[in-house]
């Protein structure tokens, strides 16, 4: 082993970064504002739990929204923990600790690489991502998600560089936790199987074995990984207990063909979620990664590529070939099928581990070609956390990054999407409850923008203050309720919200130059109500 790079024990610097990670995560979780989707993400897993007590009987659950598309098991473990006065202060502290397993996957994953540095290189740099980091907390599909695919691909490599056998029963249960969350994701993740088997025969892996059915394990195996994912995938979802083999596939298929379109910002250019370039995706990847994330990558996929021609190093070569799969496949599928997304990079987080994987190896091929080793990895330690400047600038609102490329979130700013989830509600009702603190003995009502009450409603209530009435705009016009009885108009920017109601902009959130939401003061303040003749 070469001076400066002894091999860093995985117990100790990994159980060293979970307990600092926890420890943040404890602090900051309550920092992290609700969702434009977890009301009614949050309604699901009440619902699907209420299926399970009433023994199965009660399957409305199957009836709200499209929610039983996707599986509801991520959305009811927490709902077994919270009241409802702490139902997403709960949901953030549980998915921001779940978020923390994606780090021993990417340790062991790391592991594929012949160079003692990449797993934690590959760990650190999954946290620096502020488009990952800043979704661990309240998006309770893709970050879920995302963890539940690293820890697949790390039982899908062993299974295909070592055979079946108990391989087969972790990676079907990895498949089947994934698809707890996405079961549109099951198809992905069996072609990623399919592709590691057959890059481990590619190369050679396993030629060890004698005899023909000891080689043919892997590809045996496969079928077996399918059925225990399938089996896991339907335990516990209430609709496919219905029809276990009807119900998933056509949640498959919507997932591959989703129907519901969205104006997106992109460019400029306000463009229908079905009809964004094929450029889309592969360019949220250049302009939402840290610069220095992504020279590092962008040498780990050359290095991984001259492994693979190369096929000196077998298991080198497996790893980067894997991770250049993991990364290339869904932007190769969307450059051919262009599926109808939205809001950035949201669906396609489960690809950041693999940056953040190719990263790793990157650092640790800058270490390999360098004599001073005893100074280059902390200089690489030290390029790795560049980021950690933006993650605090930013925060809570670290999904909300660009980089350099497109002038950082400033330049950004009214070219793309930012705060797309409305999380900086949490931050405007705050600011109402401290003018609300000023007379408590008063009334204050907001009218907050943004689509239907299940969906935005909860984003602003649950931080109200008792003397703060959160209204609608659906409910302003059913109730009929006068402009002058609304005290504050609270509006995100994104879809110009903020400009259907004209009003003086008396706060504004944002950061780095860009403004999430606004809230205008729509009736004039108690004391300047009263006419001069009293």
């Amino acid at each position: 082993m070469d001076e400066g790079t002894s091999k860093p024990p995985l117990s100790g610097w990994l159980g060293w970064l979970l307990a600092a990670m926890a420890v943040i995560v404890f602090a900051t979780y309550g920092h992290y504002g609700t969702t434009w989707d977890e009301g009614a993400q949050t309604y699901y897993g009440e619902l699907a739990l209420e299926y399970f007590t009433s023994g199965f009987e009660d399957t409305s659950c199957n009836r709200f929204l499209d929610l039983r598309f996707y599986g509801p098991l991520p959305e009811m473990i927490p709902a077994l923990l919270y009241s409802p006065d702490t139902r997403f202060d709960v949901r953030h502290l549980f998915f921001g600790l779940l978020a923390l397993g994606i780090l021993p996957a990417l340790a062991i994953y790391g592991r594929l690489f012949r160079h003692p540095w990449v797993p934690p290189f590959a760990a650190v740099a999954v946290l620096m991502l502020p488009r990952f980091y800043g979704h661990i907390f309240n998006n309770s599909k893709d970050v879920p998600f995302a963890v539940a695919t690293a820890w697949f691909m790390v039982a899908a490599t062993a299974l295909a560089a070592r055979g079946g056998g108990w391989r087969t029963i972790l990676c079907g249960l990895a498949l089947g936790a994934a698809a707890w969350v996405r079961p549109g994701g099951y198809p992905l993740l069996m072609a990623y199987l399919v592709g590691a088997v057959a890059l481990a025969v590619f190369l050679g892996l396993g030629e060890e074995r004698k005899g023909v059915m000891k080689k043919a394990r892997r590809w045996l195996a496969i079928p077996g990984v399918a059925a225990v994912g399938w089996l896991v995938m339907v335990l516990p979802w209430p609709w496919a207990h219905e029809d276990p083999i009807g119900h998933p596939l056509e949640a498959m298929q919507r997932s591959a063909a989703f129907t519901v379109e969205y104006p997106v910002l992109f460019e400029g250019e306000v463009i229908s979620s079905k009809e964004l370039p094929r450029t889309y995706l592969g360019k949220y990847l250049l302009i939402t990664t840290p610069l220095t994330l992504l020279v590092l990558a962008a040498l780990g996929a050359a290095l991984a590529i001259v492994a693979l021609v190369r096929r000196q190093e077998r298991r080198q070569a497996f790893g980067g070939g894997v991770t250049l799969l993991w990364l290339g496949l869904p932007l190769v599928a969307f450059l051919v099928q262009r599926p109808n997304v939205y809001d950035g990079l949201r669906h396609f987080l489960f690809v950041l581990p693999a940056v953040a994987v190719l990263a790793g190896v990157g650092a640790a091929g800058i270490l390999e070609q360098t004599r001073r080793r005893r100074l280059a990895w902390p200089l690489m330690v030290v390029a790795l956390l560049i980021p950690v400047k933006d993650l605090v600038a930013l925060h809570p609102y670290q999904m909300t990054y660009f980089n350099s490329l497109v002038g950082g979130l400033k330049g950004a700013y009214g070219r793309y999407e930012t705060d797309y989830w409305v999380s900086s509600y949490r931050e405007a009702m705050l600011w109402v409850n401290r003018q609300a603190a000023e007379d408590p003995g008063r009334q204050l009502r907001v009218l907050v923008a943004g689509g239907e009450g299940v969906y935005v409603r909860p984003a602003a209530e649950y931080y109200a203050v008792s003397n703060v009435e959160v209204v609608t705009p659906r409910e302003v016009a059913q109730k009929q309720i006068p402009r002058s009885e609304i005290d504050f108009y609270l509006a995100t920017t994104r879809y110009r919200h903020d400009a259907r109601l004209d009003g003086e902009v008396v706060h504004a959130i944002g950061r780095q130059g860009a403004v999430f939401t606004v809230i205008k003061r729509l009736k004039a303040p108690a004391a300047a109500q009263v006419s001069p003749g009293g």
